[in-house]
């Protein structure tokens, strides 16, 4: 046996919440909802006092509105390219975001029905998010809703925000950000953190399955030593189909098509030799097929400018498979941005 003292009682006990009392904090629930179109969701309204004490769900007046973005995170300047160079040498200096990050303020597309008793109904349409509001005597709170069209899906970044990420996509604040490149926007892997060398975004739902997932990748380089003494450092940069990676490795020249990166090269992959450049653009296909026993993993890379190659040039097949997850990206760069473009989703052909 343990002995123990007994758990003290406070001071003072807190009193009870007054069921009556005027609002302070509205909570509305569900908080953050993922919805295809035609899917209804219904949301509730939470009371709570200034002391944050539950009151009472309550009938609130429901609206469909843009959220608020706050301001990025400053950058410690101490921590800001830790890689470029202090004083003049061969190595190319660290890329700085050739964006500003874009300023807070509201931003959403979101649509859609919403009935009196806060029951909302996804709209037909593109990707959209926003939020659904309830306002109680002029306290207002929100809940955050995505809504996800059918398969095929294209992202050419044409229509989204300069100096963030795109608005529906998860973990890429501070990691990614879309920018314009001479009149053409990408999403681009940022360097500016070293936190961040290593990161990935993910979009639509992590029940997706039997997809292909396409996307255009250009990385720059950094140049280090002289003569027979080059050393051509290169970022890795890949694209994410149900937790299965496909990644060109740019210091290393090879394609490596993977699930576990953290135990390579002992962990489930097939790697390959592929001399590949900076600043051209390459192509990467991803396609995983979910079959009874095991998941079918295949993957192809070339040149963006060139005809698509008839065969996989890479493949594995996973007895443990993960039978879901959503399409991302991964990059790892400490040094030089990578560019992410023209990436497209479809069902797997029967």
């Amino acid at each position: 046996q343990v002995a123990a003292d007994p758990i003290p009682q406070p001071i003072a006990p807190e009193p009870a919440a007054d069921a009556n009392a005027a609002p302070a904090i509205i909570q509305v629930v569900p908080a953050d909802v993922l919805l295809r179109p035609g899917q209804k969701q219904t949301f509730t309204a939470r009371a709570f006092d200034a002391k944050g004490r539950f009151l009472k769900e309550v009938k609130a007046d429901w609206s469909v509105g843009q959220l608020v973005i706050p301001p990025p995170p400053g950058r410690v300047p101490e921590v800001k390219n830790p890689n470029a160079p202090k004083k003049p040498m061969a190595a190319a200096p660290a890329t700085a975001p050739t964006t500003a990050p874009a300023p807070p303020g509201p931003i959403g597309n979101l649509k859609g029905e919403l009935t009196a008793d806060g029951t909302y109904t996804a709209p037909d349409g593109p990707h959209m998010a926003g939020g659904i509001y309830a306002t109680v005597g002029g306290v207002k709170g929100f809940a955050r809703v995505r809504v996800m069209p059918p398969l095929p899906w294209k992202f050419d970044f044409e229509q989204a925000r300069v100096g963030a990420p795109p608005f529906t996509w998860t973990g890429a604040g501070g990691k990614f950000s879309v920018q314009d490149q001479n009149g053409n926007k990408v999403l681009t892997k940022l360097t500016d953190i070293p936190l961040y060398a290593r990161a990935r975004t993910n979009f639509g739902s992590v029940n997706m399955a039997n997809y292909t997932l396409q996307a255009d990748i250009k990385v720059k380089e950094t140049v280090i030593g002289e003569g027979n003494h080059v050393i051509h450092k290169m970022p890795d940069a890949g694209i994410i189909n149900q937790r299965y990676v496909l990644e060109l490795l740019g210091t290393d020249q090879k394609i490596c098509l993977h699930i576990w990166p953290t135990a390579l090269p002992y962990s489930l992959n097939h790697t390959i030799p592929y001399p590949w450049e900076a600043g051209g653009s390459y192509r990467l296909k991803l396609q995983v097929t979910q079959a009874s026993d095991k998941a079918i993993v295949a993957g192809k890379v070339w040149p963006a400018d060139r005809p698509e190659p008839a065969d996989w040039i890479v493949r594995l097949e996973d007895t443990v498979p993960n039978r879901n997850g959503n399409p991302g990206l991964w990059g790892f760069s400490n040094d030089q941005e990578i560019y992410y473009d023209n990436i497209i989703v479809t069902e797997n052909k029967q």
